[in-house]
């Protein structure tokens, strides 16, 4: 008998020139679709603050943009540890990005904070891949509930803004699955998002774009993705390779590549089952963004309010010496600094939000005053430069010394960080130091308001009784901070990242962010905390820190197994507020393995959980733990394996303050090679940091460091760039030309210096996203590399599009 033929799928009933365009974008923002089937092309645009919709079709224009909802920044969103939370603020978003026709949104970036001086760490999570992770999965699940596609990024080992598109990140295996690609797993295992974008950069070699073992072993076979991948803008390197190693859609394209593709089919370069797997992709992900949307309302006033909730649960209470906080009203309060008035609430570049409803703390606590009563204000310095100004300090210093008590607001300005280039010190703007040095002369009751986008030095740290960290908050910035100064909301964020008292304390102080178009990944596992506790570093605020208005007992830890190997088990606590407060408190859970003989941080988080309590209530905190979080990546057999011994489990309020902990004892069948001898600067971690010698490195990644070619000396092709080519007279010339051309994009010294970074530093494949005519940049190329006559050939006779 027979068996009955099932309906065709849209693929079946597609030809090779059909699906063709299905693997290039249609100019910025849109990929082709299939309007005979019934399937309009999708159009995606920026996140994650918000949803940045661009009107026109300029990739490069950060200022035309419909005004959306800013919600906090990713790096004060962290710090909640909030997973609830992020969801609410996903689904939130969706709505938003419903109501503008947007059918995915580039969102969320879950690279890890290697460093803190990478330009655009305010848009990602966090140093610890787990809290990356689950941050990142709850935003995907939110987001994706109410119709609209994610795109986690960058995928991966993108932890640098200098050189981005051309960098080779050399890192061992062990530190690629347990940091940077840890998160990524997590996310795409409990969210799976409609898609994941590739990076610009190479690791170890590859371009991220055509990495068969990221895109193909890791990705879809290890982690299970059933998504689409697509390129981050202009990160293509061999668009028909790409496609062969598992990249689906390459962004953003104003050329067409339908006959190139067709012809790669022909001659073999262009694998068929490659082809076809990723069109099957492409036409699932334009059924998702097609499909009818269940109608749901929104209003701003919905998605304003809980920005501000946001700010409320995230924000992190760092000192509070004498219980200087919370404040009882504004009565002999004064507020001072520039940014109380002008916010920073957010990043530069592609993430740039042009906000709904922005608020600022000096407008909004005085709107609820009657005139002649406000709270005095004095902007104290300019905020887009770093010389003080002697009459605004000397008004500032004036107000200071007639208020029982200062708010002073201060922070990094908009052009030390953003996307395209690093910050160059962990140093606030001299300006500011210098007029707090001032004020504490006449005032010893200063309470700091401080945002910024990573972490900065704070030199004045003994001087100053009250310290709140509110990293960028989004357009919410008055109305937030002024519910925690006040205390109608007790602080319960909890650093996501380890806040050094110095720049020369960081352990990759020595290479990063590389030399030329190499980054060596010295440190491995040893990012954030996992230095610093393993090291026995002091800093200034451990990761997992931060205070609240309530006071906590905590009692003993119990284990429902004393000992384990394969089954599952639990630990518990219970938890009482002391306190007249009711409180949201961060319970974090980590492990410690006291005797090992392989490589291993001092302690590592495994679980957390965000609980709330009353005053003078009691919770009882249940963590479900697998066997797994007692495994490391073991480099000889390219799996994780489990190291029997005795471990800790330890319930801490921070990295360094353990409140409770319990021994357990794990048994493995796998026999742990002593790595004491092989790797002793590892096994045996410094403060100094991890500029290790090059050949315990190679070890470590078990084969040679890779020399890099001087990108320099000639020949030059479509990988180099602008820098590379400036010493030949075309280089100088079209140099001269670009840092022209900028100013009349950027509307902002920030914005200028990003254009610029970029436009350098970007291969010159990447010029389709410039709009940058093929011929030229041909014959660009030739003259660079000295075939005059032939490169006025190619301009006068080279393809246009």
């Amino acid at each position: 008998m027979k068996k009955a033929q099932g309906k065709k799928s849209i693929v079946d009933t597609l030809s090779d020139e059909q699906k063709a365009p299905l693997l290039y974008g249609n100019q910025d923002w849109h990929s082709h679709g299939l309007p005979k089937k019934g399937l309009d092309p999708i159009e995606m645009h920026d996140g994650p603050l918000g949803l940045r919709y661009v009107k026109e079709e300029n990739v490069s224009d950060l200022s035309a943009k419909v005004a959306s909802t800013c919600f906090p920044a990713p790096c004060l969103l962290a710090c909640s540890f909030d997973v609830d939370l992020e969801n609410r603020i996903g689904q939130m978003m969706a709505l938003e990005t419903r109501a503008q026709k947007t059918d995915v949104l580039l969102a969320p970036g879950i690279n890890i904070k290697r460093n803190p001086l990478c330009g655009r760490n305010f848009e990602y999570f966090s140093e610890d891949p787990l809290l990356a992770g689950e941050m990142g999965a709850s935003f995907i699940n939110g987001l994706q509930k109410n119709g609209i596609g994610a795109s986690l990024k960058h995928y991966a080992v993108n932890s640098q803004e200098t050189n981005r598109m051309i960098v080779d990140a050399i890192v061992d295996e062990r530190a690629l699955q347990e940091i940077y690609l840890k998160g990524f797993g997590i996310a795409v295992k409990k969210a799976q998002p409609w898609t994941v974008m590739c990076a610009y950069n190479l690791v170890n070699g590859v371009y991220c774009s055509d990495s068969d073992y990221l895109l193909n072993t890791v990705l879809r076979k290890q982690f299970g993705f059933k998504g689409a991948v697509i390129s981050d803008w202009g990160a293509t390197n061999d668009p028909i390779l790409s496609h062969n190693h598992g990249l689906d859609l390459e962004m953003p394209c104003w050329r067409d590549h339908h006959q190139e593709i067709l012809d790669a089919l022909k001659d073999g370069r262009l694998d068929h089952q490659a082809f076809d797997d990723s069109t099957k992709r492409m036409v699932t992900l334009l059924e998702k963004a097609n499909a009818p949307k269940k109608p749901k309302g929104f209003t701003y006033g919905m998605s304003h309010n809980l920005a501000r909730e946001a700010i409320t649960k995230s924000a992190v209470l760092l000192k509070n010496e004498g219980s200087i906080l919370p404040l009882e009203n504004y009565r002999s309060v004064c507020v001072i600094g520039a940014f109380a008035k002008s916010p920073r609430f957010q990043g530069n570049g592609s993430s740039q939000v042009t906000p709904v409803q922005l608020t600022n703390f000096v407008d909004h606590i005085n709107s609820r005053r009657k005139p002649g009563d406000e709270v005095p204000f004095a902007p104290g310095y300019q905020t887009n430069g770093t010389s003080s100004d002697s009459d605004l300090s000397f008004a500032a210093v004036d107000l200071a010394s007639r208020s029982k008590t200062v708010l002073y607001f201060m922070g990094l300005p908009l052009e030390n960080e953003s996307e395209g280039y690093d910050r160059e010190n962990m140093e606030l703007p001299a300006n500011q130091i210098e007029l707090l040095k001032k004020i504490h002369e006449v005032n010893q009751n200063i309470v700091v308001v401080l945002s910024c986008g990573s972490p900065v030095e704070l030199p004045f740290l003994n001087d100053i009784k009250g310290l709140l960290l509110v990293y960028l908050t989004g357009e919410a910035f008055g109305e937030g901070i002024d519910d925690l100064l006040l205390g109608k909301v007790s602080p319960s964020g909890k650093l996501a990242e380890t806040w050094p008292l110095h720049y020369y304390d960081v352990p990759n102080r020595e290479f990063y962010p590389g030399t030329g178009r190499q980054a060596l990944y010295k440190e491995s596992i040893f990012v954030g905390y996992r230095f610093y506790a393993s090291a026995d570093k002091p800093v200034a605020f451990p990761f997992g820190y931060g205070l609240s208005y309530a006071s906590f007992k905590f009692n003993k830890l119990v284990l429902s197994r004393k000992a384990v190997k394969d089954a599952p088990f639990t630990a518990s606590l219970l938890v009482e507020n002391l306190s007249d407060k009711n409180s949201e408190l961060v319970l974090e859970l980590y492990v410690h393995q006291s005797r090992s003989k392989t490589v291993k941080p001092f302690r590592e988080l495994k679980a957390f959980q965000k609980v709330f309590i009353k005053a003078h209530g009691k919770a009882k905190v249940l963590f479900q733990l697998d066997p797994s979080i007692f495994q490391h990546f073991d480099i000889a057999s390219h799996q994780f394996v489990t190291e029997k011994g005795n471990y800790r489990i330890e319930i801490g309020t921070s990295c360094l303050d353990i409140v409770s902990s319990a021994a357990i004892k794990v048994s493995s069948d796998w026999e742990a090679v002593d790595q004491r001898k092989v790797l002793p600067d590892y096994f045996f971690v410094s403060g100094k940091g991890f500029d290790v010698p090059n050949e315990e490195f190679a070890r470590l990644l078990g084969h040679d460091i890779p020399t890099p070619k001087d990108p320099k000396v000639r020949p030059y092709n479509l990988n180099s760039t602008l820098n590379d080519i400036d010493q030949t007279w075309i280089g100088k010339l079209a140099k001269k030309k670009i840092v022209k051309e900028m100013d009349k994009y950027a509307s902002t010294p920030a914005a200028k210096k990003m254009f610029i970074d970029g436009a350098t530093t970007s291969p010159f494949r990447a010029g389709q996203m410039g709009h940058i005519e093929p011929r030229m940049i041909n014959s660009l190329l030739l003259f660079a590399n000295g075939h005059f006559w032939k490169g006025i050939h190619a301009y006068l006779s080279g393809p246009k599009k």
